[in-house]
């Protein structure tokens, strides 16, 4: 039965987030807004265990691409114990302070705000 239902709550995720990734061509699959909105669903919201999966799923893949570049480049790692939670509290907060830029590629807005809060983070070219 176990099965079954992580079957079915899988199909459920997916169909709940295709619209988000079938959304019209951009230069990026989401931008600031987007990720803005899905970071600060608030929890009596219907949509918020999915929205605040997409939230952390986006933000720990984009650090862990960072934490790859940092690799290639021959640094050691900067988690040093930083959450996924964390990273929303950073994220969310950089993007409320920049209104301005959500319109940008979330991925770069991401990076930002992770090399603002932890400087040791930012990968040497």
């Amino acid at each position: 039965m176990i099965g079954k239902a992580c079957i079915h709550g899988a199909a459920a995720f997916s169909l709940a987030i295709s619209p988000w990734f079938l959304s019209p061509a951009a230069a990026s699959f989401v931008d600031g807004n987007k990720l803005y909105s899905d970071c600060t669903t608030r929890e009596a919201s219907g949509d918020y265990a999915v929205n605040t999966a997409v939230c952390l799923g986006y933000l720990t893949g984009v650090y862990d691409d960072l934490e790859l570049d940092r690799a290639r480049a021959g640094q050691e790692s900067c988690s040093g114990g930083i959450t996924a939670g964390q990273l929303r509290d950073v994220v969310t907060r950089y993007l409320r302070d920049h209104p301005r830029q959500r319109h940008w590629d979330a991925a770069l807005l991401v990076r930002h705000a992770i090399m603002n809060a932890w400087p040791d983070c930012t990968p040497r070219r």
